[in-house]
């Protein structure tokens, strides 16, 4: 029964949410204080959490930037290129002030 479920739940296209399924399955002792609608909320999380990321991937593919693997964090703040780290730090936060 437990496979069945699995089967469903990925030819629905829900593969996020049949491996968080499957993990409660094999850790069922974690997750048996847990209540039905948490255990429920977990697996919907997981699902929601994997389509957000993956547009996001396909957003930033899409997108055809130089290096999408580029980051603020990676900034080297050297004399000679003259940024303003304040700046970049505060736009970064995407709190914009009219």
């Amino acid at each position: 029964m437990k496979n069945d479920t699995l089967k469903k739940l990925k030819s629905m296209r829900l593969p996020a949410f049949a491996e968080a399924y499957q993990k409660q399955l094999e850790q069922e002792a974690q997750y048996q204080s847990m209540s039905f609608h948490e255990r429920l909320m977990l697996l919907v999380d997981a699902e929601h959490d994997s389509r957000h990321n993956n547009n996001i991937k396909r957003i930033i593919k899409n997108a055809k930037f130089s290096d999408s693997s580029a980051f603020l964090g990676n900034i080297e703040y050297l004399p000679d290129r003259h940024l303003n780290r304040d700046l970049l730090e505060s736009l970064a936060d995407n709190a914009y002030r009219i």
